[in-house]
């Protein structure tokens, strides 16, 4: 460089002479001592052509292979690697020899030796441009030999099977159409069936009528849980048949019927039932299995007769201001009638009574206010009856029960009897309405399960533990599939990874881990559901008891023809059912299951075939390797013996271990991240 004495370019030039010196000493010499002028130079050598075009020169393989290990996982010990050249020869004759990190790629082969060459510069080209070949040939560099990137979601990023990832938002609820299991009662029913389904409470059983436009051929049992941990109830369907009955007899008998069971549940179980369709009708049946009893479903009730009913008949009492609408009659009050004070009628009131029988001391005012009853005369007497109450809550008996309810206690109540009705219906009958909520719910979901594991062709999972995989919280039934989602994360994580370990046994961890990522994220999850079409198999609706209404037509849409019905789905009940799903199927069937069950649903897992039984990942080892004696001690602190100890040797190798005749232990470490959760998880969920 030529400057003026004393001028400004050579002070620059002072400072940046100054500047170099500190940054070789700051950074080092990467490549090796051995650097000439030449090596970046093109010196007229061969050239690699792809298919894709793209063309690898000898001069160009240096800075890529040095680019290639850049890329390479980096730790506190194991800082960014770079090729180490050796050079070897004199004048005109030079053979240059270079050392790799460890590239899973490139197996054990760490060491490679270029051809003789005329200058220093060249011969690096030759060794360097022999190993770029070689890394392009084992998958180490991609089709425009480039080193791979880590391509995500939304940028061509890949699956587990190879798939490009699909981006698409999924909004925020999804509308879902599902089969009405019982059918539509609607007039013009193809067919009508009474079914017979049978209550056993551990000590009798009880029967009672089901009429629907479906026999529920695959509903064969259920159980129902008590208040009692240790009881159980087992319901089954004893007897299908047809009801044989003409078009308009047909129609005015399921008019009757319907009536009949608005009138049974309004009273007993949700006494603002609205005219919603029922496509289940509840029916009390003739001794033997004879069908239905027609005469108390056209006369449940009657006027309490002069002289009063019998001992022990059930009294109903209509008021919805009476908690206990369905009683026991003990006897007619003699000492008393509505013109008495209410005092003397009501020696015990209810607590909710007292301050209304201070206020009003004439019956007939009590009775207004207390009961909402206003036909008792203040001067026409009427006699009082002495009823015992029963129990009026509504049970959840589909879940299993944390905490036993408190037991009811029955107290004596006192009415007029013109506002009373005797029924000749069982008190076995109405216990059996107060578990209709549950039982619907128990057939619908029984019957809906059998029906997806039929549609999506999926392996025997328990249809117990199916249900609950299918329940999200929403539904406030007592359980849900947030357990089973728990485990079935796990084991979706350690499916994917098993199967990304053995189809690609030259990844590296850093990239096995975005595939793995793209093949399990709730974006995946989400768009598979939708396009398994097993976003219908979600049983979102809302279970209630006081308050109940038919499940088909709770927070949803029957659709015009009656047999199904449309509701929203949560965005993340999608993922959250898939997961769930795969864990009902792992503690059904274990490994084997979950991938059946995973491979119906589309996910990667690599097929059905069992893992034993797929090509394993080769083991990378130097030939020739020795294996060390302490890994027989490993082995022994272990309690375990593994088939080829080389493994365990590469299992404990880390990447700063330059003398390794094995590859690291990342891939293993990547396959070992999928494992543990799966397996703690997989506790006793009952």
């Amino acid at each position: 460089m030529l400057a003026a004495r004393d001028s400004l370019d050579v002070d620059i030039y002072l400072k940046f002479e100054q500047g170099e010196a500190g940054l070789t000493e700051l950074y080092g010499e990467h490549e090796s001592s051995e650097s000439s002028a030449d090596d970046h130079l093109d010196l007229g050598l061969p050239t690699f052509t792809v298919e894709s075009g793209a063309t690898l020169s000898h001069y160009r393989a240096i800075s890529l292979l040095s680019e290639a290990c850049a890329l390479l996982p980096t730790d506190a010990y194991a800082p960014v690697q770079q090729p180490k050249y050796t050079i070897e020869g004199l004048s005109t004759a030079w053979i240059a020899t270079v050392g790799i990190p460890m590239i899973v790629c490139m197996g054990a082969h760490r060491v490679f030796r270029g051809e003789t060459m005329r200058t220093k510069g060249a011969a690096k080209q030759s060794a360097a441009f022999r190993v770029c070949r070689e890394l392009y040939e084992t998958g180490g560099l991609d089709a425009n030999l480039m080193p791979p990137r880590i391509v995500t979601r939304g940028g061509g990023g890949r699956d587990a099977d190879g798939g490009r990832v699909d981006s698409t938002k999924v909004p925020e609820s999804v509308l879902v159409r599902s089969a009405n299991v019982f059918g539509s009662l609607k007039p013009g029913a193809a067919a009508v069936f009474l079914l017979t389904l049978e209550v056993f409470d551990g000590l009798e059983t009880l029967a009672i009528g089901l009429v629907t436009a479906s026999p529920l051929e695959s509903f064969v049992g259920g159980k129902l849980f008590p208040a009692d941990p240790t009881r159980e109830i087992i319901c089954r369907i004893a007897s299908r048949e047809e009801l044989k009955l003409g078009g308009d007899e047909q129609q005015h008998a399921l008019v009757q019927l319907e009536s009949f069971n608005r009138q049974i549940l309004r009273l007993v179980v949700n006494p603002r039932l609205a005219n919603e369709p029922l496509d289940v009708l509840w029916a009390p049946l003739l001794p033997a299995g004879a069908g239905i009893d027609w005469a108390r479903v056209a006369h449940p009730f009657q006027p309490i007769p002069p002289t009063g009913p019998p001992e022990n008949t059930l009294v109903v009492v209509p008021s919805r201001r009476i908690r206990t609408s369905i009683t026991t009659f003990v006897q007619v009050r003699s000492d008393v009638t509505t013109l008495s004070p209410s005092e003397a009628i009501e020696l015990e009131p209810a607590k909710k009574d007292v301050k209304c029988l201070r206020r009003s001391p004439e019956y007939d005012k009590y009775v207004s206010r207390a009961f909402d009853y206003h036909e008792c005369s203040a001067t026409t007497p009427d006699s009082i009856l002495q009823v015992e109450t029963r129990p009026s809550d509504i049970p959840n008996l589909v879940a299993r029960p944390a905490v036993a309810p408190a037991r009811h206690v029955s107290r004596l109540a006192h009415y007029p009897s013109k506002m009373c009705r005797v029924t000749s219906l069982s008190s076995e009958f109405f216990d059996l309405i107060r578990m209709t909520p549950s039982l619907t719910r128990l057939l619908h979901d029984t019957v809906r399960t059998h029906a997806i594991i039929a549609d999506f062709d999926l392996p025997p999972i328990s249809v117990p533990l199916l249900i609950m995989a299918l329940t999200p919280p929403s539904t406030a039934i007592g359980y849900d599939y947030q357990y089973l989602e728990t485990l079935g994360d796990s084991v979706l994580k350690l499916l994917t990874t098993v199967h990304i370990y053995l189809e690609n046994p030259t990844l590296d961890e850093g990239r096995m881990g975005p595939i793995r990522a793209n093949s399990i994220d709730n974006q995946f999850l989400r768009t598979r559901s939708l396009k398994s079409g097993y976003v219908r198999a979600v049983l979102s609706e809302p279970f209630r008891t006081r308050s109940w209404v038919p499940s088909t037509s709770d927070d949803a849409t029957l659709v015009k023809d009656g047999q199904s019905v449309e509701r929203l789905v949560k965005r993340r009940t999608l993922s959250d059912t898939m997961e769930s799903t795969l864990g009902a199927a792992y503690l059904t069937g274990g490994v084997p299951m979950a991938l059946a069950t995973g491979h119906e649903l589309g996910l990667c897992f690599g097929g059905t075939t069992p893992w034993g039984e797929r090509a394993s990942a080769p083991l990378i080892v130097a030939s020739g390797m020795s294996t060390p004696a302490g890994l027989r001690e490993i082995e022994e602190k272990l309690e375990y013996t593994f088939n080829d100890v080389r493994l365990l040797q590469q299992a404990l190798t880390h990447r700063s271990y330059g003398a390794a005749e094995t590859h690291c232990y990342e891939r293993e470490e990547h396959l070992g991240d999928g494992a543990p959760t799966c397996f703690h998880s997989s506790g006793d969920l009952h």
